[in-house]
This record gives C-alpha cells, structure tokens and sequence, in this order.
C-alpha cells in the first residue's frame, strides 16, 4: 500500500539526517503478535516496534518496553493532544508505555442505492439498521444485506465490541476489574440483537457467514452481494483505486449508536513502543517523535485513502479530510473509540479476553442452537473469570 512507501521514507529522511542506517521490517497483522512474541523469547527485538495497544501493554506487563511519558507529552503537545480514550491503551500501572501512532478505524459501509430504493436514511443505530435491512429484504432488493461474520477474526470481534459496549454493557467496569454479562441486562439485549441478524425472521445474514475469514466481507461487497458491512477503509481503498462501480454507490458512516445514544467505534489502535533491549533509545525516541512531526505525518495520512485515522486533534484539522464524506468520516469515527476492556483501560486481562475470541464461540453456540443465551452467557463469564483471576487487570 502506498502508506507503507510514505511510512519506509520517512524513516530514511529521518535516518539520514541523523547519519544512521535504519533496517525496517514490515509484517501482517495476522504475525504482528507471533514476531513479538518470538522476538521475546529468542531476545532478538528491534529498537522500535508498532504494535496494537493491547500487545503494548502486554509486553509493558512482561517488562519489556520502556516508559515514554516525558516523549508523550513532548509529542502530545506539538500534536493538539491526544484524542479520548487513547491513553487508556498505553498505560499501565499508572505509566505510560506507549506512543499513539494512528487509529484504523472501522465503520458502517451502507449502500447508498439500496437505501434510496426505500427512502431511508444511513443507519443511525444497530437496530435501525437491522430494521432497514429487513425492509431491503422484505422489498426484494437483496436476500441477505447485512454481511457481518461472528468469527475469529477482528472485523467480527470489534463489530461486536462496538455493538455491546454501545448497548452501555461491557466485561470490565471503569476500574478494570471483570463484569459478568450475566448480570446485565444491557449485554443480553446487544446478544439478542447480534444472534437475531441470523436466527429472526427474516435472516438478514448470508448463509455461509459463520464460515466468512477477515476478507470475505470485503469480497462480498465488491461483488455487491451485502448492503451493510462493518470494516475499515481497505475496502473503500480498493473502489477508489479500481475506480469499481460501486465507488459512487457506497457510504462509509459513522458506527451506529445503542439505543440510548451511545456511540463507541472500535479501532486497532497503532502504539510505537521502545524495547528494553534496545541499545538506542534516544535515537529511537527520536524517530518516533520525526514520524509524528506535523509533515511527515502528513504525507502518511494522506497516502493512506482513509485508513490511518489521526489520534492527535491537530491532525484532524487537516483539509485532506474534506475532500469528501467518506474520508471526513474516516477522521470523526475516531472521535468516539473504545478499547479493549472498555470504559476501563486495556489490560493483559482485557486483551486475552479478546483476544481468546470468547464472545464468538458464545454468539456462534446461541446461533447454532446447541446452547440457549443463559448457557452460552454463563459458559463465556466463567472463562473471561477465569483470565481475570489469572491475569493483570
């Protein structure tokens, strides 16, 4: 991706004037976590890593990063500062580990001509847009329009993370500490929303959803077989760089609302971290705060169709993101993120949750009818408890 070219030469603008040599390596999000953690255990791990905030704090846990506070409000305050909820991802125990780079976003994709085709407006909440999609149904338009996979994949888990914690429910409370679904009414009603796509009447999910991986939905709507999906700007990337005939046909909107309002979006949010084990760290701190300097920064955003979405306020000032709807939305979802372990701050415990991928097998079970919502909910809290009472929160 053309980001990722930005990304290689700001770093080497940065190297030479600084008389380095810098070696950059680029991994997928699906080795991202394994490289770390190999890097961990053979010692073998670069001066600078990004990384998703909750492997930061993971590894802050194990006692590999080093605290960059002083480097955060350097960069904080040159930046505008940092946009809510973005320092519960980089600090534990009261320190701060990491250093934000961006935020890829996720948000509603809506096909504008379906919803012209019944006179309704962009989903404002999850159930408008289930009830919206019943209508596209119900008119004849698409059999199965909402293309949203409860998998073990992280568009699937952070679409759910967006529709329980906009419900107002949550697995940890503010403090962090663990919060049975069980207990909570809120959580039910966003479990009943989430199984009711595929098991009401009528299905508003394609048949073979449960099998989808992370780019099926993105297939799927390339091939305008679904009319909502929930993902970042990758799919918006490849119909403006194929010019696709969808391009003028698809909205990117903001996550839908719970039904009291609240809105929470949920992105990968991208930290740069300083290994311990590094022999550099001013050099290191050094590129971190270049790769954040206003042009520099600049130049990645705008070679990225969307999806590096700023997590400093100055960024979101930018008259890049007026150019059109889509991109202006890309910037304002981030206005409104959560993390994992939501409204609390991520911890290893929040982030093995998560990262165990038990809210599907539970979404999935009730689905399937081999458990009913109180055995799935009772089987999933005991073992997020069981984390919990394990791991650091």
């Amino acid at each position: 991706p053309p980001a990722n070219e930005t990304l290689e030469k700001n770093v080497q603008e940065w190297a030479a004037k600084n008389g380095v040599k810098v070696k950059i390596d680029f991994f997928t999000f699906d080795t991202m976590s394994v490289k770390y953690t190999s890097g961990i255990e053979t010692g073998a791990l670069p001066d600078v890593g990004e990384m998703e905030s909750f492997d930061a704090i993971r590894f802050a846990s194990m006692g590999k990063l080093t605290e960059v506070a002083d480097l955060l409000k350097t960069i904080s305050s040159a930046d505008g500062g940092l946009l809510p909820n973005l320092d519960l991802g980089i600090t534990f125990h009261g320190k701060i580990y990491g250093i934000p780079h961006y935020q890829l976003v996720n948000l509603l994709y809506c096909r504008k001509d379906l919803l012209d085709k019944i006179g309704a407006r962009v989903p404002q909440t999850w159930q408008e847009l289930s009830d919206t999609a019943t209508k596209i149904h119900n008119a004849g338009y698409m059999t199965y329009p909402i293309g949203e996979a409860w998998t073990y994949q992280s568009d699937g888990y952070n679409a759910w993370q967006g529709v329980l914690y906009s419900y107002g429910a949550s697995f940890a409370d503010k403090e962090g500490n663990f919060k049975p679904d069980f207990n909570q009414p809120k959580a039910r009603e966003a479990i009943k929303w989430a199984t009711n796509i595929y098991i009401g009447k009528p299905r508003l999910t394609p048949p073979d959803c449960l099998a989808w991986k992370g780019y099926s939905n993105n297939e799927a709507w390339l091939r305008g077989e679904i009319g909502f999906t929930w993902n970042g700007p990758s799919i918006w990337y490849r119909l403006v760089a194929e010019n696709h005939p969808l391009k003028n046909k698809t909205i990117l909107a903001l996550t839908p609302a719970g039904p009291e309002g609240l809105r929470v979006g949920i992105p990968e949010l991208m930290v740069l971290g300083v290994f311990k084990t590094t022999k550099y760290p001013k050099l290191a701190k050094s590129l971190i705060k270049y790769l954040l300097s206003k042009e520099p920064h600049e130049k990645f955003i705008k070679s990225a169709y969307g999806q590096v979405s700023p997590a400093y306020y100055n960024f979101t000032k930018m008259d890049f993101w007026k150019e059109n709807p889509n991109q202006l939305n890309c910037m304002e979802i981030g206005k409104y993120t959560g993390l994992p372990g939501y409204p609390g701050p991520v911890t290893p415990a929040a982030a093995s949750v998560v990262a165990s991928f038990i809210d599907m097998d539970m979404l999935q079970s009730i689905i399937t009818g081999h458990l009913s919502m109180d055995e799935a909910i009772k089987i999933a809290d005991k073992k997020k408890e069981e984390i919990y009472r394990v791991l650091p929160h």
